[in-house]
């Protein structure tokens, strides 16, 4: 276990050579030497089928060195796909996970998307794929750098780290990494290693107007992909949310193995079975009004019951960030309505990266905590929740 890592970063988009709109993010999942990365991007305008190249990169001098991952298809409701690499050699290079400084994603009508996790920023028109570069005297391979910027949380079993602060190399998140070159089809023109003989055809930008055309068979071939599965968004969108065996952590197959061993129990109204968790749940009082009462806390290990007796509460990463940084979940009933109406909460901050990844999940509300932190420049800490059954 000592190679494992998962983080997710965000991914942006880049117009004009300039950092936009964040686009989506990617899930990166590293153990017993091979690396999955799970891609999830709200792009609606490309034709469904459009091919996008995606890279991992390299810093070495001002440039940044591309290493092809795979590729990725839009669908009918954006772009999600999952690709699996080795962790090391990585595109049958030199550089390992360890080693990228980030993701690249090139796409049809000079789309590109990127991440990175090295807090430097991103200047697509670096991007090259001339292996001439590793040859430069003043050349030397990167060292591991400190995981940051873009990545939005990263946990390892047992022990959770803030967005915010660095991530060690040894620890188990890093999911974003590599930012590629886009190519719809054969007739696409960029820059890319040849699959063969490992010889570069062209050192210009990857765009329409530099390189060479490639195809998608030479793409697979010189990254040497373990498997490359680009799936619409809408197969598998519900899955990278809340199915609670996606995930491949020791605590979500925990989960799901516990969940099938409950056996169901007979149905009951939705005021009985939130009678039965008072009964049975610490409760706590986190806010500073009764617009959310009753508010109980909710263990990790309680989810797979809590399904059995007919709540809606799903298992997913952004539930598993928020849990493995504050120790806790939390379910309320609000005040407010004529009938029960109850909410599922997950404990964290008021930024714009936590919400964005919040509202991916279905948490699109959110609630300050009593004597959340109002100083300027601090997010309040409070709970991200929606309605639960």
């Amino acid at each position: 276990m000592s190679d494992y890592k998962r983080f997710v970063a965000y991914l942006y988009e880049y117009q004009n050579q300039a950092k936009g709109e964040n686009r989506g993010f990617v899930r990166v999942e590293a153990r017993n030497g091979t690396c999955q990365m799970g891609f999830q991007l709200k792009v609606f305008s490309l034709p469904e089928g459009s091919a996008l190249n995606v890279y991992g990169f390299v810093r070495i001098q001002e440039s940044l060195f591309g290493i092809p991952i795979g590729i990725l298809h839009s669908g009918r409701n954006g772009i999600a796909g999952r690709l699996m690499t080795p962790s090391v050699h990585m595109g049958d290079s030199s550089f390992s996970l360890n080693e990228l400084g980030g993701l690249i994603i090139f796409g049809p009508e000079d789309r590109i998307y990127a991440t990175q996790w090295d807090d430097i920023p991103i200047h697509p028109e670096r991007f090259t794929t001339d292996t001439a570069i590793l040859q430069e005297p003043s050349h030397s391979a990167p060292a591991s750098v400190p995981q940051k910027t873009e990545a939005i949380h990263s946990s390892s079993p047992g022990n959770a780290q803030a967005s915010s602060q660095p991530v060690n190399a040894s620890s188990e998140p890093s999911p974003s990494a590599p930012q590629a070159e886009a190519a719809s089809s054969a007739s696409q023109t960029t820059a890319q290693p040849n699959a063969a003989s490992g010889a570069v055809h062209s050192t210009a930008q990857p765009n329409a107007a530099s390189g060479t055309a490639h195809s998608t068979a030479q793409l697979n071939a010189a990254s040497g992909i373990v498997l490359a599965a680009a799936q619409t968004a809408a197969d598998t969108s519900e899955e990278a949310t809340d199915n609670p065996t996606e995930g491949t952590s020791e605590e979500e197959l925990h989960i799901a193995s516990v969940e099938a061993a409950i056996p169901p129990v007979m149905s009951a109204s939705p005021a009985e079975r939130w009678q039965a968790l008072l009964d049975s749940s610490p409760h706590i009082h986190p806010f500073d009004d009764d617009e959310i009462g009753e508010c109980i806390k909710i263990d990790l290990k309680d989810l797979p019951i809590l399904r059995k007796n007919g709540w809606q509460v799903g298992s997913n990463q952004f539930l598993l960030h928020g849990f493995y940084n504050y120790h806790h979940l939390l379910m309320g009933r609000l005040s407010s309505g004529k009938e029960d109406t109850f909410v599922f909460g997950v404990p964290g901050i008021f930024d714009v990266k936590e919400q964005f990844m919040a509202g991916m999940f279905g948490f699109s509300a959110f609630k300050p905590a009593r004597n959340s932190s109002e100083t300027a420049g601090v997010s309040p800490f409070g709970y991200w929740y929606r309605p639960v059954q």
